[in-house]
């Protein structure tokens, strides 16, 4: 039997529907960049990002050295393309993790690919921080 159109399952079930579609359009369950599918990206890369220390994270870091960006794009796709429990292990030593990141992007994209990630990643990371609100510990120093 069908559902009348405005009974309370039917309003259920069309709202769920525009709950997913509105989460689906937030975060894509796996992006594909640079030819490589991608983890997508949330508090746990977040949390891994900052361990490393990559800038692109920060949304208003625009004061990148530019012979540094292909590194800081290769790091973003190493951590959301390979094993997490690599990547896991890898960040615990930092000269360990470059070493893994260089071979990653020596094996798996190349400079073109790199430079054409950047916009897909920033996408990533605006649509992945809706609604997250992540604490970042201040510096001492810092004015804010």
């Amino acid at each position: 039997m069908e559902k009348p159109i405005s009974s309370p399952e039917t309003q259920i079930d069309q709202g769920l529907d525009s709950e997913i579609a509105k989460l689906q359009a937030i975060v894509e369950p796996h992006p594909i960049v640079a030819g490589l599918k991608l983890r997508p990206f949330g508090g746990g890369t977040y949390a891994l990002l900052k361990i490393v220390g990559n800038p692109i994270i920060d949304q208003t870091s625009k004061d990148i050295p530019e012979d540094t960006v292909p590194f800081h794009i290769g790091s973003f796709l190493y951590i959301h393309h390979e094993p997490i429990e690599e990547v896991g292990a890898a960040v615990q030593n930092l000269q360990e993790y470059k070493v893994k990141v260089f071979k990653f992007m020596d094996e798996k994209v190349s400079m073109k690919q790199l430079m054409e990630a950047a916009p897909k990643i920033r996408d990533m990371i605006v649509k992945g921080s809706i609604g997250l609100d992540y604490q970042v510990e201040q510096d001492a120093t810092s004015p804010n």
